[in-house]
């Protein structure tokens, strides 16, 4: 493989020292290797994710409902580790973020609000914000279910991950 007639803008300058100035590449150090295509499919093919801290990343449909704040929030508390608020609060558990980011999908309308993301003692995302009225709303997700309050209606309750998209149905009527 002849790297100068693969990429003709290339003009590489020689190895200090060396006698050849018009190659780069050392006749006895040159070696030609095949990839095979199926690995090169798979290089191109294969999404690659940023590396972050303990592999908590979001997607972008969840940034662009949060925010260029509600990002840099997160990525924060990404940092945190347990016992972070004088020995109390938990680092952010992956759960929460999952079960954050499934609900936060069925609500693009959240969009509109812009939530504050906040992290709890317990480690959990926390989303809230305020309608219109100025009443607020509140959603905690844990690893094993989502608790909100609804101010507007004044009402506080739990749900369990199976009925997560009915608590994201109930929101997205009141935004």
């Amino acid at each position: 493989m002849n790297l100068q007639n693969t990429f003709p803008l290339l003009n590489f300058p020689p190895f200090p020292g060396s006698r050849s100035s018009d190659s780069f590449f050392d006749e006895r150090r040159r070696r030609e290797v095949e990839i095979p295509i199926q690995k090169f499919e798979l290089l191109i093919t294969t999404p690659v994710e940023a590396k972050s801290k303990e592999n908590l990343i979001l997607s972008w449909e969840t940034l662009s409902i949060i925010g260029e704040n509600g990002r840099l929030r997160f990525d924060e508390f990404k940092g945190y580790p347990d016992g972070w608020y004088g020995g109390q609060g938990r680092k952010l558990l992956k759960g929460s973020v999952a079960n954050f980011e499934r609900f936060i999908k069925r609500v693009p309308e959240l969009k509109r609000v812009r939530p504050s993301v906040f992290l709890t003692l317990d480690g959990n995302i926390s989303l809230g914000w305020e309608d219109s009225a100025g009443k607020s709303f509140e959603v905690e997700f844990f690893p094993d279910k989502v608790e909100y309050f609804i101010e507007k209606l004044n009402e506080e309750s739990t749900f369990g991950l199976a009925r997560i998209h009915d608590l994201a149905d109930k929101i997205r009527g009141l935004i």
